[in-house]
């Protein structure tokens, strides 16, 4: 499962930031065994709509993104020295498929590192790589359009009312 809230900062740029986790699985080269554990990762991604490089029109039914993040990941794997927390990198790309106005479908694949103790073993200059596939949509909130301030308009409008009222 994931998380996520972004916004467009441009046509070609948006930003994000997001929760996954979910129970893996992994084999444990020492014991034979498969292990299952938890893990959680917060991120900070930017994204790159490649979609709009090529093209001079912004609004398409299907985009294509560019993903790149950084985050901290939470192992539930248990380890011996070492804590639970880690930095990680993250690369992907994301389908954006437009259904409504303000809804789409989206698939998106990522590749996420991190250091070692992800899986419980702890080796020297080693990092783990793990993956997702996602399946979600995304729901597009209107921007909110600055209210012009028409105080100067109704004034003036006043003014000529009061004038007329006057010369009555």
């Amino acid at each position: 499962w994931a998380i996520n809230f972004g916004r467009n900062i441009s046509p070609l740029v948006s930003a994000r930031i997001g929760i996954e986790g979910a129970n893996s699985k992994v084999f444990n080269a020492y014991t034979g065994e498969k292990e299952n554990f938890k893990y959680a990762t917060g991120s900070f991604d930017a994204m790159l709509n490649v979609t709009n490089i090529f093209t001079k029109k912004y609004c398409h039914p299907v985009n294509f993104y560019l993903i790149g993040g950084v985050g901290c990941n939470w192992s539930g794997m248990g380890t011996t020295n070492s804590s639970k927390f880690s930095p990680t990198v993250r690369l992907g790309a994301q389908v954006d498929w437009r259904v409504a106005k303000n809804v789409a479908l989206n698939l998106e694949y990522r590749a996420n590192n991190t250091n070692d103790q992800f899986n419980g073993r702890l080796e020297s200059g080693s990092h783990d790589w793990y993956s997702s596939i996602l399946l979600g949509v995304s729901i597009v909130l209107p921007d909110r359009k600055a209210v012009k301030d028409r105080s100067g308009e109704i004034d003036a409008l006043n003014a000529q009312i009061n004038a007329l009222r006057a010369e009555n």
